[in-house]
């Protein structure tokens, strides 16, 4: 059973360590290397980089008195965070730099990469913070079937549901509405006017296979074949023959494969408001079933590790904060049940947080081009529909997501565009959005010393490029072309 476990933060808002981002750049990652940290978002949005607790005291050994630690379950995802140099991790340690200069009010995290997350309690789950955390979870997922996350205790929570994920199915559903409908809008959601239907089932990576395409089928409805929408043209199908076939007898089929796919499938939807509609319409019903893959993550009871000391909760003084890192009146058991019911992914929404950019009217096209997709349907330069591409389109662009870093640094690769200061979508701003620290604020930690006891046997077996090896593949969570490089090597005034 996975324990939930102690971490510690590096750099930021009231973090573990004491030195300038350069300092701590310095220490954490080789001059010609680059390292994978552990990225932990709270339910609130706000993210932090975080060591193990063994590995953090090897790197900083004199923080033993460095205040309360994170504990595992109070993030709502980890994942690795991968950085490729020391400049890389220096860059990203300069966002989490707080700004001290406060108007007044309880102190709060206003560092330019979680000031917009940081207003309400850093245990609320928000709408932004949700959305971010899965999108990492969706990044765990990718690397638990490539077989890159590493041996650590830190991911037993993803190697706690493999059985799972090995049978898991990944499909995709996607439809054309009718645009010129003018029904009033309770006629429209009651009975949406649908002109086609795409379905497209995919292959989750392994160790030595790529995400792929399985199958994709277009079934266009014979009663409105010839409707049109204006300003687009019926674009033709590139993964298969397009059926034009009755409307019931779509929906047979569509029902069917839903019943093949069980209740182990991940399925990818392109806003999900819609498609229950469209869904419900068809009589099927998808209520049930979980958005996003936290509940998959967590099907386990965690518990507070024994080594643990219990506090008493102690009311806090008023205008004094509490600290984020303690844990609200809750029981310190936390229990959540295992689940196999199905669960959808939103690629509107995975895409507006990551590039932090919500606009109704984008769609799947130009989301796939945004995101470097190859595929033969977006070779079409005017704008047009096919529901049996798109549900291919769902999949590529998911998998493009999925396979890159950590959603800041992979906007920041991508757009090169930072934080916003927003730093939520349009959906987003649904709720509140952020964290206010609370309980008394704990005393700076002592200033580091950089003596080490590093042990370099304790590092991962390294391939002929520096890289760590576990399971022939180099592994997240190691530091990757350390060559030479001993952080022992410090001196103290550093």
């Amino acid at each position: 059973m996975p324990r939930d476990l102690r971490l510690f933060q590096v750099g930021g808002f009231r973090a573990h360590t004491s030195g300038q981002p350069d300092a701590l750049a310095a220490r954490l990652c080789p001059p010609n290397g680059g390292i994978d940290l552990i990225l932990g978002i709270l339910p609130c949005g706000a993210s932090y980089l975080l060591l193990r607790e063994e590995t953090f005291f090897r790197y900083f050994p004199r923080s033993r008195d460095a205040g309360r630690p994170w504990y595992s379950s109070e993030f709502r995802s980890l994942s690795p965070v991968y950085f490729s140099s020391r400049e890389a991790l220096e860059k990203k340690l300069k966002l989490y730099v707080h700004n001290k200069k406060s108007k007044g009010g309880p102190a709060r995290d206003r560092s330019k990469a979680n000031t917009a997350y940081t207003s309400h309690d850093v245990h609320s789950l928000t709408p932004a913070g949700d959305l971010r955390a899965d999108h990492e979870l969706q990044r765990v997922l990718y690397q638990l079937c490539r077989g890159h996350l590493g041996r650590e205790e830190i991911w037993d929570f993803a190697r706690a549901v493999y059985p799972r994920v090995q049978s898991m199915k990944v499909v995709s559903f996607a439809f054309t509405l009718w645009e010129m409908d003018r029904r009033p809008y309770t006629e429209r959601k009651m009975n949406p006017k649908v002109l086609e239907l795409g379905w497209a089932e995919f292959t989750l990576p392994t160790v030595s296979t790529e995400f792929r395409v399985e199958s994709a089928s277009h079934w266009v409805f014979e009663e409105t074949q010839t409707f049109k929408n204006p300003r687009k043209t019926r674009l033709d199908f590139k993964h298969g023959n397009t059926e034009v076939i009755t409307r019931d007898e779509a929906i047979s089929r569509l029902k069917h494969r839903f019943s093949e796919a069980g209740s182990n499938v991940v399925l990818l939807v392109y806003d999900l408001k819609q498609t229950r509609d469209v869904l419900a319409s068809f009589d099927i019903k998808i209520s049930s079933w979980k958005q996003g893959l936290f509940d998959v993550f967590r099907p386990l009871q965690i518990s507070q590790p024994s080594g643990a000391p219990r506090r008493r909760s102690l009311s806090p003084r008023r205008g004094v904060p509490r600290d984020p890192r303690q844990r609200p009146r809750s029981p310190e058991r936390q229990t959540t049940t295992s689940t196999t019911q199905g669960v959808y992914i939103d690629i509107k929404d995975t895409f507006g947080i990551l590039k932090q950019f919500h606009k109704d009217a984008i769609s799947i096209q130009h989301i796939a081009r945004d995101l470097g997709v190859r595929d033969d349907s977006l070779a079409e330069t005017s704008e047009g529909w096919c529901a049996g591409n798109d549900s291919v389109l769902f999949g590529l662009a998911w998998q493009a997501m999925a396979s890159g870093n950590a959603i800041d640094e992979q906007r920041l690769a991508r757009w090169h565009t930072g934080p916003s200061t927003q730093g939520q979508s349009d959906r987003a701003d649904e709720g509140s959005g952020g964290i206010k620290p609370s309980g008394s604020e704990p005393a700076d930690p002592a200033p580091e010393d950089d003596e080490s006891d590093f042990d370099p046997n304790d590092v991962a077996p390294m391939d002929a490029q520096g890289s760590s090896v576990i399971g022939g593949s180099a592994a997240p969570g190691s530091v990757v072309g350390m060559g030479g490089w001993d952080p022992l090597a410090f001196d103290d005034d550093d």
